[in-house]
């Protein structure tokens, strides 16, 4: 027996992945952000020259290690700093946020008032060279198009003349910034797509926490 159709509920799931994805990088960034209410101005200081240094030149880990040496902190702690800076200014810069928003969003996000002051001056004085760097990239990561998928059940063998053996056969079409369309085709036991549902169920609820919903509304 077998069923050819669309999940409308599969389909919304896999459609709001990009958005789940990125609710979930601005999160993370967050937390990579948390501890600089415990640095001095001038450590913020450098941590802002060197996440616009990564925007526009790319990632440098030679330049981390010898960051935190002049820090006294361990590179990953550096990395992580600048990877949560470069998240904060590439995001609000995409929305054009004004010097007010922008104020608001580190507010929402707990950055001491202190510290305010430093991280608006980087983002004003570089969000038009931010700005002129996203204008030129362009994402190699595929979006979601469209997603059937057929219901195949086995109902006996040679060997087993009485079973109930389900399986999904999954078709996901993505659509790459070029325009180009590709076509993916997958099986799966109930069992993992349960599993699979059930994650991005988690993922969906997890938009729905008020602190999140406070910071999606500056990604919108």
């Amino acid at each position: 027996a077998e069923y050819m159709g669309r999940s409308n509920f599969l389909g919304c799931c896999v459609e709001r992945m990009n958005k789940i994805s990125e609710s979930s990088a601005v999160l993370a960034a967050v937390e990579d952000l948390s501890f600089f209410n415990d640095l001095s101005v001038d450590v913020v200081q450098e941590f802002c020259r060197i996440s616009v240094q990564f925007i526009e030149k790319g990632a440098n880990l030679r330049l981390f290690d010898s960051a935190g040496q002049k820090l006294g902190v361990e590179a990953a702690v550096v990395q992580r700093g600048v990877e949560g800076l470069v998240h904060l200014f590439t995001q609000t810069a995409k929305m054009n946020l004004t010097p007010v928003q922008f104020s608001n969003v580190l507010e929402d996000i707990g950055i001491s008032q202190s510290l305010r002051p430093i991280l608006l001056q980087c983002y004003t004085e570089n969000v038009n060279l931010i700005r002129k760097m996203l204008a030129n990239f362009k994402s190699s990561l595929p979006l979601f198009k469209e997603f059937q998928w057929r219901l195949d059940v086995e109902l006996a063998s040679r060997t087993l003349h009485a079973q109930t053996t389900p399986q999904f056969t999954l078709q996901l079409k993505t659509e790459t910034g070029l325009g180009e369309t590709h076509q993916h085709v997958l099986q799966s036991d109930c069992a993992t797509l349960k599993y699979v549902t059930a994650e991005l169920e988690s993922a969906l609820d997890e938009l729905k926490s008020a602190h999140c919903r406070r910071v999606i509304k500056y990604i919108k």
